[in-house]
């Protein structure tokens, strides 16, 4: 296995460092072309953009050495293993974040490297992206089938195999994005030679075979191409969707190589969620921008009043929330409520579409809803005449009167994302009753990433772990906390930003132009992802 370095500065070093897991038949200038630009000159720390690069390829000597066709007889040799190790072990250990991309066959590859040292490296990555591939490598449903490994091992075509690696062939035109693979397929078949990529195929068989994957070692996010024909993308979906947990899965309109979409290492981050807010971004932001100014909550409340006649048609993913929500608290057997809540608070209630379920279906005495908008008209139409409406600003919640009240329910759905929840959360903890309730839908950190990505906004989305641990810290047992991810396709990337508008989440205000629709459409489609996250809660304390 050969280990290369590429340090962003040759002045100063960076304080994140991207080891990189090339897949077979890698050479050098694939994964090169990718920026990792230099820290500011100005500042000790480095740029959220900085970083240096460990690349590990070209895996033909990872078995005993048996000649091809003799794969009975090879063993792994485990001498290179925990050589290779150890050298990225020296490698991470002057970096403050190490960050793992693996590619193709290097998913499989990189945990069974890992596994020779019990040093905890693995745990040392801040974010592990398995990108088409699996850890499995060669199985019947969960990677490349192995027939057809075999088959490939046999018959292997140098040039076959670099156009389908860069989506060249007729079937799969290249798009604008990826105008260097034309090249970088050039390179590839004047570097490499038929009989060095049989005997990787080789090597990396008796890996995959028979060395086995550690499941400890998981990765926590998986890029996936909708064009690949190298790595069948349903069985990369079908392991990580079935994980347990899930592990967050983004797809791109892309081939196998799907690097030449991205122009720098945290373009991929970036996607991923996986890079870190700037440490200099103000506690009190709500909103984390990339490239736009933050929105004001005014702005965020005009749109969606806007989009009051529309959003009840196209909020799809809302409707299929509230539902959830209250399948979710009626089937809790909770041993202190059944139906019946006297004291009920419900917040964001927008056009009264929950609170209209809330109150068909529970026994309350006092039932008191808030929204930042005037939603009176629609409240009349759907809730009780009993109903007390408070308008203002959740952000305001801390000082407004309502919080000085106890409630044995306090419900919300799709509002807690637009809040910072870290402040707000608190509050509602204090306002709930011995034993009350706590019912929130919100929206998990996949949610919209082709929105960040391509408009460079979103909003600062919380993951299960971090929600859950933070309500346990409030007193509150957490009864339930699960999210689920939901793709749509609207057709065309036009269809996508007039379901934006049409539901009031272009609240987000970035700006769109001809570029950045062509961009999305060409990485991904009509396909929009949500997340939605479910959160059922009791206060202990």
């Amino acid at each position: 296995m050969q280990i290369t370095y590429k340090r962003a500065s040759q002045k100063t070093r960076t304080h994140t460092l991207v080891v990189v897991f090339g897949g077979f038949a890698t050479i050098e200038e694939m994964f090169w072309g990718l920026d990792c630009p230099e820290p500011r000159a100005e500042s000790s720390q480095d740029t959220p953009t900085a970083c240096d690069v460990v690349l590990c390829y070209g895996y033909g000597n990872l078995d005993s050495g048996a000649l091809v066709g003799e794969r009975e007889s090879s063993q792994i040799n485990f001498d290179k293993l925990e050589s290779a190790a150890r050298t990225l072990e020296e490698y991470m250990a002057g970096y403050e974040r190490c960050v793992l991309v693996a590619f193709s066959l290097g998913v499989c590859v990189a945990p069974r490297i890992f596994s020779a040292l019990d040093s905890g490296l693995w745990g040392r990555f801040s974010a592990r992206i398995a990108v088409n591939g699996t850890p499995l490598g060669i199985d019947e449903t969960l990677g490349i089938h192995p027939r057809i490994y075999t088959r490939t091992m046999r018959y292997f075509s140098l040039g076959d195999f670099a156009h389908a690696l860069f989506g060249l062939d007729s079937r799969s035109p290249t798009n604008a994005p990826e105008s260097k693979s034309p090249a970088l397929c050039q390179a590839l078949e004047s570097s490499l030679d038929t009989n060095t990529c049989k005997r990787e195929l080789e090597s990396l068989y008796t890996l995959a075979t028979t060395l086995a994957y550690n499941p400890k070692l998981t990765y926590t996010h998986a890029l996936i191409s909708t064009r690949d024909n190298i790595f069948p993308s349903k069985s990369v979906r079908a392991y990580f969707s079935k994980h347990t947990p899930p592990i967050p899965c983004y797809e791109l309109n892309a081939p196998h190589f799907l690097f030449g979409l991205f122009t720098s290492w945290s373009d991929v981050l970036r996607l991923c969620g996986a890079l870190e807010i700037p440490k200099t971004t103000p506690k009190s932001q709500k909103f984390r921008t990339l490239d736009s100014s933050l929105p004001e909550s005014k702005a965020v409340a005009r749109r969606f009043y806007a989009a009051r006649e529309s959003y009840a048609k196209h909020a799809r993913i809302q409707a299929h929330m509230r539902e959830n929500l209250m399948r979710l608290l009626l089937e809790s057997n909770l041993p202190t409520h059944s139906r019946e809540f006297a004291r009920i608070f419900e917040f964001g209630a927008g056009g009264g579409e929950f609170s209209e379920i809330l109150q068909r279906e529970l026994v309350y005495r006092e039932f008191i809803c808030s929204d930042i908008n005037d939603f009176s008209q629609h409240w009349e139409k759907r809730l009780s005449p009993a109903t007390r409406a408070e308008i203002f600003d959740m952000r305001d919640l801390a000082t407004h009167s309502v919080s000085k009240k106890r409630f044995d329910l306090i419900a919300s759905n799709a509002c807690l994302q637009w809040l910072d929840s870290y402040e707000i959360l608190p509050v509602l903890a204090r306002m709930l009753e011995n034993h009350g309730v706590l019912l929130l839908g919100s929206f998990g950190m996949q949610n919209y990433y082709e929105i960040a990505y391509t408009l460079g906004v979103s909003l600062e989305y919380r993951g299960v772990d971090s929600l859950r641990n933070q309500l346990e810290a409030l007193g509150l047992q957490v009864l339930h906390i699960s999210s689920e991810v939901q793709v749509l396709d609207f057709g065309n990337a036009l269809g996508v930003f007039r379901h934006l508008r049409d539901s009031g989440v272009n609240s987000l205000h970035a700006t769109l132009t001809k570029s950045k629709l062509l961009a999305y459409e060409q990485m991904f489609g009509a396909r929009l992802t949500y997340e939605p996250l479910y959160i059922l809660a009791q206060k202990i304390r």
